[in-house]
């Protein structure tokens, strides 16, 4: 693909060209020579390459994928890969999977200077391998020990299912991310059965599941904090230590009761919660 504005139109996807370029801060002229097909300059192209994930090599010249992902060959680059993300931020985590395969979207809010002017965009960073349990079990211990952020950013974390075919091309680096999260055609609801294959670890996989099916109305976030925070005060009180799967899955039990008994966060019983502890 050597003509540059064919180039443009598809990471555009539908979009109008001179709206786009205002929100990055590009000039009309410079909007004007890109939509004739004139390469622009590599400030412009670093820009463009920032807010759609777009390959700069495949921008400029037409050569490789359009889109950039990290393909990860063996389960240890993937999970070295997360880890090296996970380590430094809370990132928003869109997970797609066909049964088989795995592909992140991991999204941070940023910003960046152009022509002094600050412009806020979303990092994205798109990792792609197979399914395995080192990759399983780097993905729950971020979860557990994001435990607070997840219940308060709840949606910042999703599931999607895709068929192996469109799951083929977005880890090929064939599909943006505007068409990603804008043709709802891409993201068919939670397939169970799906995720039943993947064998979740079952504390992770019922908190998921739970917060996936929650209408963010209707869940608590105080009392979320009043259970984990009795939780981990009594684990404390009898010198007991508890892994974050037993921690996770013990504030999943105790917050769905409180919620079956209509309970608030100062109605909670120590000695239920120890009984709680006890039967977990």
């Amino acid at each position: 693909m050597n003509d540059f504005k064919a180039r443009l139109d598809r990471v555009l996807a539908g979009r109008k060209l001179h709206p786009w370029a205002r929100g990055l801060g590009f000039s009309r002229g410079a909007a004007e020579n890109m939509g004739k097909g004139v390469v622009p300059g590599s400030e412009i192209l670093t820009v463009i390459m920032r807010q759609e994930n777009v390959s700069l090599t495949w921008l400029a010249t037409g050569r490789g994928v359009p889109f950039m992902v990290h393909q990860c060959k063996y389960a240890d680059d993937l999970t070295d890969a997360l880890n090296r993300h996970f380590s430094d931020a809370w990132w928003d985590i869109n997970l797609y999977t066909d049964g088989t395969k795995l592909f992140f979207e991991l999204e941070l809010p940023a910003t960046y200077d152009f022509k002094g002017k600050t412009i806020e965009y979303t990092q994205r960073e798109w990792l792609t391998g197979s399914l395995g349990e080192q990759v399983l079990a780097c993905l729950e211990g971020y979860m557990q020990r994001r435990f607070d952020e997840f219940i308060e950013n709840r949606r910042s974390w999703q599931l999607v299912t895709l068929p192996t075919e469109l799951m083929d091309k977005l880890s090929s680096g064939y599909i943006s991310p505007y068409t990603l999260h804008s043709e709802t055609s891409l993201a068919e609801p939670l397939n169970r059965k799906v995720l039943d294959n993947i064998r979740w670890h079952e504390p992770l996989r019922n908190l998921f599941i739970s917060y996936q099916s929650t209408d963010a109305e209707n869940l608590s976030i105080p009392l979320l904090r009043a259970v984990l925070k009795m939780v981990r005060q009594l684990a404390d009180d009898e010198t007991e230590y508890l892994s974050p799967e037993e921690e996770a899955k013990i504030a999943a039990a105790t917050y769905k009761y409180a919620v079956k008994k209509n309970l608030k966060p100062d109605d909670l019983d120590p000695e239920l919660m120890q009984g709680m502890m006890d039967m977990l």
